[in-house]
């Protein structure tokens, strides 16, 4: 499995990825710097409704790059002809996906609150403690958050499959995101009801592991 995962990071150079993310996160640390919290809670929660939003599209894109697009173009039919296992292959491939995305949003959220810790101190907006269990709390929340909004990012595979479209992957994306985080500054939104993002990721999960499960049936020619 380790050779399989070198592999397609051979094959698809992780630099322009990596490069996609940071120039998100440098977007994200200049969008929060123009706005103003009443308190930490409502920093905590804007930041990561605002990383989760921009990294589930970013894992959309992961999956049009290492699976749709193989797919798309039939490239991955001559990786088929080796003598290589399809379904670790595929788990392989969602693996470097789901880490990536995960890394990303955890990496990101921690980057993006202390930039904005960091800035309240010199510029006090907020002016009440950061206390321990104040940070704590929203930790927790954070990788709860981080886990869901990963298998949540599965789903557009789902679509994608359906007839090789990166567009398809792209857009279902977009528009999975929107519903859910469509309350964006510290308004109610579909993510706060725990149950939705919980079954949401439960179903990316359950598409993955379909998909693995199928790879061995999928018409490469249609």
């Amino acid at each position: 499995m380790l050779n399989l995962i070198r592999l397609e990071l051979v094959k698809f150079t992780l630099w322009p990825v990596i490069k996609g993310a940071f120039i998100a996160l440098l977007v994200m640390l200049g969008f929060v710097t123009v706005l103003e919290f009443t308190s930490y809670d409502d920093a905590f929660q804007f930041i990561d409704i605002l990383v989760k939003a921009t990294f589930m599209i970013f894992g959309a894109s992961l999956i049009s790059k290492f699976i749709i697009q193989e797919f798309q173009e039939k490239t991955i039919t001559v990786m088929f002809m080796y003598p290589i296992n399809r379904k670790k292959m595929m788990i392989a491939k969602l693996f470097i996906i789901m880490t990536f995305t995960f890394l990303s949003i955890v990496i990101s959220e921690i980057v993006i609150f202390s930039f904005f810790y960091i800035l309240n101190v010199y510029d006090s907006v907020i002016t009440e403690p950061l206390t321990m269990t104040m940070i704590l709390q929203n930790a927790s929340k954070l990788l709860m958050n981080a886990i869901a909004a990963t298998g949540i990012s599965l789903i557009p595979l789902y679509f994608g499959m359906k007839k090789y479209s990166e567009r398809t992957t792209i857009v279902s994306a977009v528009i999975i995101m929107s519903l859910l985080t469509s309350g964006l500054k510290g308004h109610f939104s579909l993510y706060d009801i725990i149950l939705i993002p919980i079954i949401l990721a439960c179903a990316g999960v359950l598409i993955a592991y379909v998909v693995v499960r199928k790879i061995e049936q999928v018409d490469l020619f249609k």
